[in-house]
């Protein structure tokens, strides 16, 4: 009989709940502590709503050191202390006695972020496990498709026995309990059946090759992280601009968890299929989701759940997708580098979305959303039937360079 630790279901369940957990003390975390910390300081909401931006921004510019990092080494010490960094960054936000401190916590927060969210979990499960990579991406992201359902409710619980402050303090100490034991014994601890590599004097230097097939998996990336953002951020505000109530809207809005977490069963139904084909039926199905959402409001449910769907896939395929463009040695390097420009993307979304619905309004905006959805068909598409000329293909050396 298997010890239980090393069933592959388990430790994704493992991953799964880390991640939980680490989203929900950075991404999530203002949606419930943002009235609190505004009564308290008498803050602008877009204050917050920059230091949320700026925290995207800093993790996507350390994206690709992270994962050069990840890559070099063979023990994963980034992983293993993203959730002390987090920690440390809510201790800092639980401290908080003016702007710079909390501009400081967010700072660190950032850092975490870039540490041990998807992308940088993508990355050391690729390094590990290659090719089949894929079916641990699938079952951790099944489980984190929790996140909501699980931590915005026990922050409000917090929020409403201890306040702001201890439920920050709370949530460090989580943080820690769960995620540094999970990344130890899952990803960081060899277990006795593992083989030994051999110690290396110095550490490997991989670099990848920026051609079409790279930018156009960073447009992809870019398009769908502006796409998700600017959905997850004005979803409620469309419905009520549709003359929705809020009580409506608050319930057809929770059915994006249900759509990300049925991706496990469409991907039960489609998993012969090659990871290009199933980004382009992600694209296809953010894309229905959206034109319902913007014709037929009324019924939005129907529109939250197609892009909740179809969404939730993308988040499989920011994994899967450059596994089968990019070799077991050179897949960290390169998920970071992928994730720069997406994660600044990212960032970039709250203000610039703003900007354009104070000049227009929001159903402009969702138009805008439909358009960039259409957009990024295009993508998987060339990818689909790109071909990569033969002089360009040298053995081991077509996709990465050790120096």
């Amino acid at each position: 009989m298997k010890p239980l630790l090393s069933t592959s279901f388990f430790k994704s369940f493992l991953l799964g709940l880390s991640q939980i957990f680490l989203w929900g003390g950075s991404y999530f975390l203002l949606p419930i502590l943002s009235a609190p910390i505004i009564s308290e300081f008498n803050w602008s909401n877009k204050f917050l709503s920059a230091c949320l931006s700026m925290s995207l921004l800093i993790s996507g510019l350390i994206a690709p050191r992270v994962g050069k990092l990840i890559g070099q080494y063979e023990k994963n010490y980034i992983l293993l202390f993203s959730g002390i960094v987090m920690a440390a960054g809510l201790l800092l936000l639980y401290a908080t006695s003016g702007q710079l401190s909390f501009i400081a916590a967010w700072v660190v927060l950032g850092i975490a972020m870039g540490m041990g969210l998807y992308d940088a979990l993508f990355a050391s499960i690729g390094k590990m496990f290659g090719r089949v990579s894929g079916k641990f991406i699938v079952q951790i992201t099944l489980v984190s498709g929790f996140t909501t359902t699980v931590v915005w409710p026990l922050l409000s619980f917090l929020l409403h026995q201890y306040g702001w402050r201890i439920t920050c303090l709370i949530y460090a100490g989580l943080v820690l309990l769960i995620s540094l034991p999970v990344h130890f014994f899952t990803l960081f601890k060899r277990t006795a059946k593992e083989p030994e590599l051999p110690v290396k004097k110095t550490p490997k230097i991989v670099r990848i090759n920026k051609d079409s097939v790279y930018y156009l998996l960073v447009c992809n990336f870019s398009l769908g992280s502006v796409v998700m953002t600017s959905v997850y951020l004005y979803l409620i505000s469309f419905f009520i601009k549709n003359s929705i109530s809020m009580e409506q809207a608050v319930f057809m809005a929770a059915f994006l968890g249900p759509g990300q977490v049925s991706v496990r069963l469409m991907d039960s139904l489609v998993r012969q299929k090659p990871p290009v084909i199933k980004a382009i039926f992600s694209a296809l199905l953010i894309l229905s989701g959206l034109v319902l959402l913007r014709c037929l409001p009324q019924y939005g449910y129907i529109g939250v759940f197609l892009f909740g769907f179809g969404n939730g896939l993308r988040s499989i395929l920011r994994g899967a997708l450059p596994l089968k463009y990019y070799r077991k040695e050179a897949y960290p390097v390169a998920i970071g580098s992928l994730a720069r420009l997406p994660l600044i993307a990212q960032a970039l979304t709250p203000l610039l979305a703003g900007i354009f619905i104070y000049y227009s309004d929001i159903n402009a905006f969702m138009v805008f959303n439909i358009l960039l959805a259409l957009l990024n068909i295009l993508p998987p598409f060339v990818l689909l039937y790109w071909k990569p000329h033969p002089d360009k293909i040298k053995s081991a050396e077509r996709w990465f360079v050790e120096n």
